[in-house]
């Protein structure tokens, strides 16, 4: 490079006092201005930052969520809350929500269910082997009261009366099964059950009108209404528990109408 060209450089740099200096002393002050400058550094922050009218303003990161004690099983308690990252004056856990444990109505009137429907097979069995031995009774030994009596209930009642009662037992027995695993569909099952049962003392009313009278019709609508109630105590408790699928595997939430007591 010419002096010209070293002096423009200097110039540039601000250097005063170069007019007469030769191309060596240029050289010489150019070095020793290059190496006296200050180095630009830069610094990287990793917080991100937003910009509001000229001014910068710090982003604070997302709080962490914390489960405490948290586990699958539907029966277990969970304490859920969030941590804070602000001062040591706010408490680890800003907001704490405890989910409660389902209901065991369930499972008690399950249990209740499931009992009294091997009660009535029993009395189902016993009633099949009244009529099977009916035949063989004898009657010639008996006074005539007691032959009038067991000769007014006919055979086919008996074999009626004890094979449905068998087979509504059964039913009953797997609606308490069901409803102890909380499944909606044990309700379902043990609520046609009853229906079922009323239908029955309707029918026995119908064919055998010396025996069955419009008394006991009566009493069987108080029974099965107050049976029907007490299987469908779990629909009305809060938080029951159940699933959402209802008998025949049929998702009814939005159909089955006590579903707006349920709690989510």
């Amino acid at each position: 490079m010419t002096v010209s060209g070293l002096k423009g450089v200097a110039k540039e740099r601000g250097l005063t006092g170069i007019s007469k200096l030769r191309k060596g002393e240029l050289i010489a002050l150019l070095e020793d201005s290059s190496e006296s400058e200050p180095i630009p550094t830069s610094t990287y922050d990793p917080t991100p930052v937003a910009v509001i009218d000229d001014s910068v303003i710090k982003e604070t990161p997302p709080p962490v969520t914390v489960v405490v004690g948290a586990s699958s099983a539907p029966r277990d308690s969970q304490i859920m809350g969030s941590l804070s990252s602000t001062g040591s004056t706010v408490q680890p856990f800003a907001s704490i929500q405890v989910v409660e444990p389902p209901s065991r109505s369930a499972k008690v009137i399950g249990t209740i269910v499931l009992v009294g429907g091997v009660l009535y097979i029993l009395y189902g069995m016993l009633t099949v082997l009244s009529g099977a031995i009916l035949p063989f009774l004898p009657l010639d030994q008996m006074s005539p009261e007691e032959r009038a009596q067991i000769e007014a209930v006919p055979q086919s009642l008996l074999f009626f009366e004890g094979f449905s009662a068998i087979v509504l037992a059964t039913s009953l027995i797997v609606a308490g099964v069901w409803m102890g695993a909380y499944k909606r569909k044990g309700v379902h099952l043990g609520l046609l059950t009853v229906v079922l049962m009323f239908v029955k003392d309707v029918l026995e009313m119908a064919f055998y009108p010396d025996i069955s009278g419009f008394s006991d019709v009566i009493f069987s609508i108080m029974a099965s209404g107050i049976c029907g109630l007490i299987i469908a105590i779990p629909l009305f408790s809060v938080n029951h528990g159940l699933d959402d699928v209802g008998l025949f595997g049929l998702y009814d939430e939005n159909d089955d109408p006590l579903s707006q007591y349920d709690s989510i």
